[in-house]
């Protein structure tokens, strides 16, 4: 049977559940309003929707009380983000998640990004996340597979910065098409099938990585 969220991967790594990769660490904290968004302060607020910062607030009591980095999900809107630094939570629908000690948590968060979470329209889909498996691959794999799909994110970036003022030029191969943090790539998940493992079952290459983001 196969594991929501998980293809085919190296077979000396191990596979756990979401309760062994991630801690909910959402009850207890501050969240803010809507209404009490201010538009400058000493903290961004960070909440469900699509921008990555909502709003700020000077209320350093609300500051989210959890180790950093955390992993952010919006149950409604299954929009995932990886802070780093200082904030405080937006309320209504976001979930801290915390990251187990044996996963680097931007491994897991690129992994999540492209996980298939089924929509259901803006009912919560927490329930859908914790069904999902995840590769455990050592913690030396972790950090390569993370500095790789840094790099690509980084290219990707520069890439989509430099077509806003140049107009698009894709010179991607139908191979590599959409290649970004969410990615058609076959594999394992997404980008992570670039790096988890250079087979012929992926069809991509660590090469590809890089020029595909450059060149998307």
């Amino acid at each position: 049977m196969r594991r929501p969220g998980l293809d085919a991967g190296p077979a000396q790594w191990s596979v756990v559940p979401f309760a062994k990769a991630l801690r909910d660490d959402t009850a207890g904290q501050v969240k803010i309003f809507r209404r009490d968004y201010g538009s400058s302060g000493e903290l961004p607020i960070i909440d469900q929707g699509a921008e990555k910062i909502a709003g700020y607030t000077d209320d350093r009591s609300a500051a989210y009380q959890g180790a950093l980095p955390v992993i952010l999900f919006g149950d409604h809107t299954r929009v995932f983000k990886y802070v780093d630094s200082p904030f405080a939570l937006g309320a209504d629908g976001v979930k801290a998640l915390q990251p187990a000690p044996s996963f680097e948590p931007k491994f897991l968060y690129y992994y999540l990004i492209n996980a298939d979470i089924p929509g259901r329209g803006y009912s919560r889909h927490f329930k859908f996340l914790r069904e999902i498996h995840f590769p455990l691959a050592a913690p030396s794999e972790q950090r390569r597979i993370v500095e790789i799909l840094d790099q690509a994110d980084r290219l990707h970036r520069l890439r989509a910065e430099a077509d806003v003022k140049a107009g698009p030029s894709p010179r991607c191969s139908s191979q590599c098409s959409g290649i970004r943090p969410r990615t058609r790539c076959g594999g394992l998940n997404g980008l992570l099938a670039l790096s988890f493992w250079n087979h012929r079952e992926t069809g991509c290459h660590h090469p590809q990585v890089e020029a595909c983001a450059a060149g998307y």
